[in-house]
């Protein structure tokens, strides 16, 4: 496969020679770039877009979006005028020119300017906090501005309410006030009717807000042709799909360092979205990990090396981000943290390299009520491709399941298993049906090939739960999915997983040239080739999976997931496989009538559905008061609720619950630790208690 992609690459250099005599405003090397990105986009692609007038439409959008995000910039009358592109950027792309990429180019830099003059104007003299007005921070509900007046009045409420929260933090540092004192909004109200100490304190957030803006604007005039380039390649990029993107040969360097490098830090992989960093996924055994209080989902607002002066990284660049979180083994990071409830925290981490033993799989049996029920943690499907004697997630699941002697029912938990290695889908779905297909791929040709399970052997054979949610994806998904066609399992959990069946290979732009460019590389396209279909012929891309009994959670209501992001391949189908479908409808049916009943009786499946319920709605009331007594009782409200969810636990206080040691471990002090952890997580686990309920009901 590899061999015939790179040879697809090199027959694209044979046109490449004739793009040259075109329109001379961008380079001729970027003009290289364009014709060898889009040709080997076209000739790669799962299921490329046509260039048309549909495609210009999104691209003008996409690349207007990602110069002004915030609409803290442009003019409406700005729009106007480039509107006259909205239908013209695929004749270009087919010509390479640049008339759009130069016009947009041209006005924004004009008005970055105009607002770098006039925001130091803002920040010069004091806000006025006591009156009742409120910033729109969603941009999707904001129109662009109609005049540089209305755009200096939009800036002195971003600046105002970023000084408010900057203003808060310095009050807490002088009052030295702990997140659990149940004073703290008296405490801080009462600091505001201090003249002298109201003032000093105003005076240097406003200080603060103006270096930290500075080094925004510094950031955007600072960035280099090759930067302001990629950015517009990735706005046609990304209309093929959301994972289809350019790296600029510096952006490739860092690639290769996060995919093959050994570096010490957090262990979270990130992510930026409108100017913010957003925690994609934390990797299982990281500081992160460990740690515990970061999640999927958090946005990350500043970083500190431990107790130094916290950087602001609202609008960043990630590869700089990156830089200030990564670190050597041993120190300590801190970094400031919006929480989807948009509660700000404060998480210090301790750099470290990954725990191996953290990510393999962990076991205990639970005896209830009679019954013996076997529960299986997976974080990743791991698998060492270049060792064959090493630990892999299917021998560690089999020996799990034989180590635990007969259990009358299985939990297998993929929460927050992001996927890894697919053999090990394709083997561990085998653990528990003779044999048949177990996931379909499929490549833009049409040409599908499927994945069998061939081993006869099952090791459980009684009622199985799949516990899953909305950060279970890709390999976790062809797993679930496969016990699900086949009626092997329960889903239990979120009412969907992430829906990632896509599959992305990385190409070296540089390879398609038979002529050298010296040092001035092409950089590499990450592009999508492939896509996964079920053994039933659904696709797992953009629905995910389907639970079959819904247990609520914190994000039940939030918009996460693949269907989430823009331009992502559909859903749809193929010819099904082949396969046995099991009858198991009536244990199925007891898993469904018994869990309906209990949750709707449950104090803490209630709280958690109200939780997310309302952080739906925080997230659509987008409007923020600019009065400083208005903010700190917010930020009191969303942290006592924060407070109430965190006491969301049970016990399970008559079963007997023990570790199952199926592989042979050092006894290290750490490795005891860690496994008293994974204990005491489960004892108080509210998803695995009714997962075991479940299972009860389907033995009855």
């Amino acid at each position: 496969m590899q061999n015939k992609t790179i040879t697809s690459l090199i027959i694209i250099s044979l046109t490449v020679m004739f793009v040259f005599n075109m329109n001379a405003d961008i380079s001729k090397h970027q003009k290289l770039v364009t014709h060898v990105l889009l040709s080997t986009i076209k000739s790669q692609h799962y299921n490329p877009a046509d260039i048309n007038d549909d495609f210009s439409k999104k691209v003008f959008k996409q690349y207007i979006e990602r110069l002004d995000y915030g609409k803290r910039f442009f003019l409406q009358s700005d729009i106007e005028q480039l509107k006259k592109f909205e239908f013209e950027i695929d004749n270009e792309l087919r010509q390479i020119t640049d008339e759009f990429y130069s016009a947009a180019n041209e006005i924004f830099y004009q008005r970055v300017n105009e607002v770098n003059e006039f925001y130091k104007e803002i920040l010069e003299k004091p806000f006025n906090y006591d009156l009742s007005d409120s910033l729109q921070t969603d941009y999707e509900k904001l129109d662009y501005c109609n005049s540089k007046e209305e755009l200096y009045n939009r800036w002195s409420k971003i600046l105002q309410y970023q000084t408010a929260f900057r203003y808060l933090e310095i009050v807490d540092s002088k009052l030295k006030v702990k997140e659990n004192d149940v004073e703290k909004e008296d405490e801080k109200i009462s600091y505001l009717t201090n003249e002298k100490l109201y003032e000093e304190s105003e005076v240097k957030a406003r200080g603060k807000i103006a270096k930290r803006t500075k080094r925004v604007f510094d950031r955007i005039i600072k960035k280099t042709e090759e930067e302001k380039y990629a950015e517009y390649l990735n706005a046609v990029t990304n209309v093929f799909d959301p994972h289809t993107s350019y790296f600029p040969p510096k952006d490739k360097e860092d690639f290769d360092i996060r995919m093959t490098g050994k570096f010490e830090g957090i262990g979270a992989s990130l992510s930026q979205e409108d100017g913010y960093t957003k925690v994609n996924s934390i990797i299982p055994g990281s500081a992160s990990y460990r740690q515990g209080e970061l999640k999927q989902e958090d946005i990350i607002l500043k970083v500190a090396q431990g107790e130094e002066e916290p950087v602001d990284v609202v609008d960043m660049p990630l590869r700089e981000v990156v830089k200030l979180i990564r670190g050597k083994k041993g120190t300590e990071v801190c970094l400031t943290v919006r929480k989807p409830d948009m509660n700000i925290v404060v998480i210090p981490i301790i750099r470290d390299e990954v725990v191996l033993e953290e990510t393999y799989a962990k076991a205990v049996t639970i005896k209830n009520n009679g019954k013996k029920i076997g529960y299986i943690q997976l974080l990743n499907f791991y698998r060492d491709f270049s060792d064959n004697k090493a630990r892999n997630a299917t021998s560690d699941i089999r020996a799990a399941i034989e180590h635990m002697d007969n259990v009358d029912g299985l939990v297998l938990d993929l929460r927050n298993n992001g996927g890894g290695a697919l053999p090990d889908a394709i083997d561990i779905a085998g653990l528990f049906i003779e044999t048949g297909p177990i996931v379909q791929v499929r490549e833009k040709n049409g040409r599908k090939k499927v994945y069998r399970d061939n081993d006869p052997a099952v090791y459980h054979t009684g009622p199985l739960i799949i516990l899953i949610n909305q950060f279970s994806a890709s390999a976790s998904e062809i797993l679930a999915a496969a016990l699900q066609d086949y009626g092997r399992a329960v889903i239990v959990g979120s009412p969907h997983t992430y829906g990632k069946g896509t599959v992305q290979v990385m190409l070296d732009l540089d390879r398609a040239l038979r002529f050298s460019t010296g040092d001035k590389k092409l950089g590499a396209l990450k592009v999508t080739y492939q896509k996964f279909y079920r053994a039933n012929g659904g696709s797992t891309q953009e629905k995910g999976v389907e639970a079959d009994v819904i247990l609520p959670n914190v994000y039940s209501h939030l918009e996460v997931g693949e269907k989430e992001l823009e331009n992502a391949l559909p859903w749809d189908t193929i010819e099904p496989a082949n396969f046995h479908q099991l009858n198991s409808e009536n244990q199925f049916s007891k898993a469904f009538t018994g869990s309906k009943k209990r949750l709707s009786a449950s104090e803490q499946f209630n709280l958690i559905e109200t939780y997310s319920r309302e952080m739906k709605e925080k997230r659509k009331n987008s409007n923020r008061a600019l009065n400083i007594k208005s903010i700190i009782a917010n930020r009191e409200k969303n942290k006592n609720e924060s407070d109430k969810l965190d006491e969301v636990k049970t016990e399970l206080e008559d079963a007997e619950i023990v570790i199952v040691e199926y592989y042979e471990r050092n006894k290290a002090d750490d490795d005891d630790k860690r496994l008293n952890d994974f204990y005491d997580d489960v004892k108080k686990d509210i998803y695995i208690q009714e997962s075991i309920n479940i299972i009860t009901d389907m033995l009855k």
